[in-house]
């Protein structure tokens, strides 16, 4: 996404439209074509900044559903993983019961 600041581009051409027309209130019917033609130039950039901006939108939108997506798949790993902590947490405390009984019956035992 491209940081958007003001159309100012478009705001001189409808302020010199505005003046044009005025002026051709008063003179020539050449200033109101002038005038017509910035007005419509003006309207036309600020519809395709308006395109971007949407276009910016649904991009946002689309990253921003992505990563629900990743965040939801992470929360499940999470779970998965604890699940299997909790059998190897398990599994680690009988192994460390086996250890201790077969120190305590000595060398002897494992013959």
């Amino acid at each position: 996404m491209i940081p958007r600041g003001r159309p100012w581009a478009a705001l001189v051409l409808v302020v010199a439209g505005v003046a044009c027309l005025v002026a051709a209130a008063l003179g020539t019917r050449m200033l109101a074509a002038a005038a017509v033609a910035m007005i419509g130039l003006a309207g036309w950039q600020l519809w395709q900044r308006r395109k971007l901006v949407e276009a910016d939108v649904r991009y946002v939108t689309g990253q921003v559903n992505e990563l629900k997506e990743l965040a939801e798949g992470a929360v499940w790993a999470l779970h998965a993983y604890a699940r299997e902590a909790e059998t190897r947490a398990t599994q680690a405390a009988e192994d460390a019961a086996e250890l201790t009984r077969l120190i305590r019956r000595g060398p002897r035992a494992a013959h």
